[in-house]
């Protein structure tokens, strides 16, 4: 009865643990393939999933994961690095070298779900609401705006 009680408790501690932790792409298990990198631009769209990233010199199109709210009721979020979230509205492209993991198989003419590992050397390209004038951030490294 003990040692069950111990299992119990014990895997409880493991599951509680594993839920509030935030697993990088490239350690989850529903990842079909090896990470890859490349330079891409990163936009916010309409349809599911929203954020979509254009590798650039391509005529794909990859959707990048969305985890939905179902309790705030908010809709879906995007989980991506910090520094690309930071960017990340309807009014910006962000074009940076990026590390994705698939979590979808390669098939002609569907979207293949990725998920964002990294982002570097983001360059934005943000687009103004009244005049549609275009303002250039570049973000370092260290991410230190350059404008």
């Amino acid at each position: 009865m003990t040692r069950t009680l111990l299992a119990i408790v014990a895997a409880s501690i493991w599951l509680i643990s594993m839920a509030s932790a935030d697993p990088r792409c490239e350690g989850r298990k529903d990842v079909v393939e090896a990470c890859f990198d490349l330079r891409g631009r990163v936009s916010v769209s309409n349809g599911t999933p929203f954020v979509r990233i254009w590798p650039v010199g391509t005529k794909r199109l990859l959707g990048v994961e969305t985890i939905i709210d179902e309790i705030g009721g908010e809709g879906e979020t995007f989980s991506g690095p910090e520094n690309l979230k930071k960017w990340l509205d309807p009014y910006s492209r962000i074009f940076a070298d990026l590390r994705v993991c698939p979590l979808s198989e390669e098939r002609a003419g569907y979207l293949r779900t990725v998920c964002i590992e990294a982002a570097h050397n983001l360059r934005i390209e943000r687009i103004s609401d009244e005049s549609a004038e275009i303002e250039f951030i570049y973000v370092s490294e260290t991410d230190k705006e350059v404008r």
